[in-house]
This record gives C-alpha cells, sequence and structure tokens, in this order.
C-alpha cells in the first residue's frame, strides 16, 4: 500500500493507540495536537507528502524535519500499522540530535530560598515536589492522596522516621516507590490534620487528593465526556497555576529569577549526586527512569565533583 486514507476512524484509533502507551500528559497533548493538524491539513499520507511536510519551513525558518513531534507522530503511525498488519510503512529520515544540555539548575540553598518565602501551604506543595524521591513530576503531584495505598500512615505512626510513598501508575504505566524525609511526613500529617481531619485511629480522614485545585469545578462537562482527557487538561492547569501564581512572583523575589516547576524535579537529582553522592543508578530508580541515559541528562554533575573525585591520582 502506498497511500494511507486519513479518515475520521483512523484518527479515533490513532488516538487510542498513544494514550494505550501511557505517555505523560505533556506528551500526549504535545503528540495529539500534532496528529490532529496532520489530519486537518492532509487527506493521504504517502512517502512523498512526508517528504514534502519535512521539508517545509515554520514561520521561524526552520525545517520541519527538526520537529521532534512531527518525526515522532510519524514513527507511531509505522507503528499502529505493524501492530494493526496494514500493509503501510514510511521512511522518516534520521537526522543527528543535538545533545540535550541542562542549564540553570537552581542550587540547593536557591530552592530553600524559594521554599521559605513562599507562604503556606503553597511552600508545602513546593517542598512535597522537590523533596519525594529524587523530585516527582508534576502529573505525579497532582495525584498524590490521603490513601493508605499511597502512604502507609499507620506503619509511619507506629515508627516515624522517613518512610516511602507509591507512587502509582506513572509514566509509561510505571509504578515506583519514592522516599519521604521524616521532616516532610511531619508537615503532610500536620496538612491533614488542618485540611481533612484525622479518624479514630489517628489517619487522615480522606482517600482524596493531598492537594485539590478546586478539581471538582474544573471542566465538568470534559470530565463526563473523557476522563483521561480531563485528567491531561487538569494536570496542564495545575502546573500552569503553580507557575503563575507561585513560581514566577516568588522565586524571582527570592533569587532574582523566575524558575520552572520541572527545574525542582531538575535540581534535585543533581543535589543527590553532586552533594549526598548518591550512586546515578538509585536515583534512575527514585526519578521512575526507564534508561539510565535519561537520568544523566538530569544530573549535572559539578565541576567541584570532578575535581574531587581526581584527589589522589598520579600524574606522570
Amino acid at each position: 500500500m502506498e497511500e494511507l486514507e486519513l479518515n475520521e476512524e483512523l484518527y479515533c484509533e490513532l488516538q487510542d493507540y498513544i494514550k494505550a502507551r501511557l505517555l505523560s500528559a505533556n506528551t500526549f497533548r504535545t503528540y495529539s495536537y500534532a496528529l490532529n493538524k496532520l489530519f486537518k491539513n492532509h487527506e493521504v499520507l504517502s512517502q512523498d507528502n512526508i517528504n514534502k511536510i519535512l521539508s517545509e519551513k515554520n514561520k521561524r525558518g526552520q525545517y520541519t524535519y527538526m520537529n521532534p513531534n512531527k518525526r515522532a507522530i510519524f514513527n507511531l503511525i509505522n507503528a499502529y500499522c505493524l501492530s494493526k498488519s496494514i500493509n503501510f510503512s514510511i521512511v522518516v529520515p534520521k537526522i543527528d540530535k543535538k545533545e540535550r544540555i541542562l542549564v540553570d539548575i537552581p542550587t540547593a540553598e536557591e530552592i530553600k530560598n524559594i521554599i521559605n518565602i513562599t507562604p503556606y501551604p503553597y511552600n508545602l506543595m513546593l517542598r512535597t515536589i522537590y523533596n519525594l524521591g529524587a523530585g516527582i513530576r508534576i502529573s505525579e503531584f497532582v495525584r498524590l492522596s490521603w490513601s493508605s495505598e499511597c502512604i502507609n500512615w499507620r506503619e509511619w505512626l507506629e515508627k516515624k522516621g522517613n518512610t516511602k510513598c507509591l507512587i502509582k501508575q506513572s509514566k509509561r504505566g510505571k509504578s515506583r516507590f519514592v522516599t519521604v524525609p521524616e521532616e516532610l511526613m511531619e508537615m503532610l500529617y500536620k496538612y491533614a490534620k488542618e485540611t481533612v481531619g484525622l479518624n479514630e485511629y489517628g489517619l487522615p480522614n480522606s482517600m482524596g487528593f493531598m492537594f485539590d485545585f478546586d478539581k471538582g469545578n474544573f471542566r465538568p462537562e470534559l470530565f463526563i465526556q473523557d476522563k483521561e482527557k480531563w485528567q491531561i487538561e487538569y494536570v496542564r492547569y495545575v502546573e500552569r497555576w503553580i507557575d503563575y501564581h507561585i513560581l514566577k512572583k516568588y522565586s524571582v523575589n527570592a533569587i532574582g529569577r523566575k524558575i520552572h516547576l520541572h527545574q525542582f524535579r531538575n535540581a534535585k537529582a543533581s543535589h543527590l549526586y553532586n552533594h549526598e553522592n548518591q550512586p546515578i543508578e538509585v536515583i534512575q530508580e527514585l526519578l521512575g527512569h526507564k534508561n539510565i541515559e535519561t537520568t544523566r541528562i538530569y544530573v549535572k554533575i559539578s565541576f567541584d565533583k570532578i575535581i574531587k573525585s581526581m584527589e589522589g591520582s598520579q600524574s606522570i
């Protein structure tokens, strides 16, 4: 088959195929937008129009073949056709990928200053994002709940100290445990008393989300129509809300520049590696990365650590 008809039925099936891959909320939204644009602008897909699409320039004068989202959609279509035994495939030209470089990672002291200047309970939200494991994704933060499936409150009340939190069905459906420092646990328990109360056993009196951004009134019509899409949009809304109402204001006041929410995760991973000497394999597990090369992108190695690692080496 030299051409693939881009009809409504195929569009719906590809949307379901993307959902089944259990991508992050941001990745799903990006892929869904690229897929929608492809079907809107083209009636059929062939190698000829693929080459034409990839050779076009955008408004900035950049060639489309450099756009990773379009290339990813074409690769997803290839994978879908293969899974359905559809006799259609396209060649997506390979390009040399630019090395991903982390810039402007906040120091531990800068993170502390931002948290200290942020009013309660928003500072608790930032502490939670930064201190759980090696930093958690915004989609994981949104789904944190008071349920004992997330944190075993009864066990913690008996033993106190550091404990663990289960991050369920995160990126690509993977679940993992992350560490929770004792000080943060005390703060979360205090917050539970203030918001949902405690039951007769001293446990949080709720199974709902720890941090509620008025989700009950967020696009209820979309929740009825498509719960998965609602979840993606809600995560996006919370991320923008925190970036705009908290970080835009308090990070500038605290450290003289604005940082984004995901930089908390980058920062924590780098701090664990450079200052607490945690093995990169441990950080990989805490971050929930499948490939350790992804972890290496997150972890920015300080030159001080490189110098220290060379102490005692002999020159000739």
